[in-house]
């Protein structure tokens, strides 16, 4: 077999590779995109939206520690908690026994939504195929002009 891949040309391949950090296909080996870093600057005030389902499609990130997280919102290989398995596991198991999940916390800023608590519950909804998570939501203003973006965006 070695013999008939002698003279291939894999340097296109091994350019694609490149392209792809380690783990981009699982979603385990690129951060989860953070509020701060994608509206950087002073937030103009914020108000209660309340309790929604948002469509899981929706949450772009996380609003919580940064780099913790991959794209799947499960924690980065070598940073999840002690007690992860154990938490993912019970996590199954409710959800396997049709237990009614507390919602989870959002921030919507300009029409994105991001995770404060419940990043476990947007992991599991998404691998399982969950269209909508209900969510208490917080609205953050962030000042003129970067709101009518969002506007727009909504509407």
């Amino acid at each position: 077999m070695m013999d008939q891949l002698q003279g291939t040309d894999f340097a296109p391949l091994q350019a694609l590779i490149r392209l792809f950090p380690l783990g981009i296909l699982s979603g385990r080996g690129c951060v989860l995109p953070h509020l701060a870093e994608a509206h950087p600057g002073r937030r103009a005030g914020g108000r209660w939206i309340g309790l929604r389902a948002v469509p899981t499609e929706c949450i772009r990130g996380t609003a919580s520690t940064t780099g913790s997280r991959g794209q799947d919102f499960k924690p980065v290989r070598g940073r999840a908690p002690a007690d992860w398995a154990t938490r993912w596991s019970r996590l199954l198991s409710a959800v396997d026994e049709q237990v009614i999940l507390p919602p989870v916390q959002l921030i919507r800023a300009a029409g994105d939504y991001w995770v404060i608590d419940g990043h476990n519950r947007v992991a599991l909804a998404r691998e399982r195929g969950q269209l909508w998570i209900d969510a208490e939501i917080t609205e953050f203003d962030l000042g003129p002009g970067r709101d009518a973006a969002a506007a727009a965006k909504e509407n």
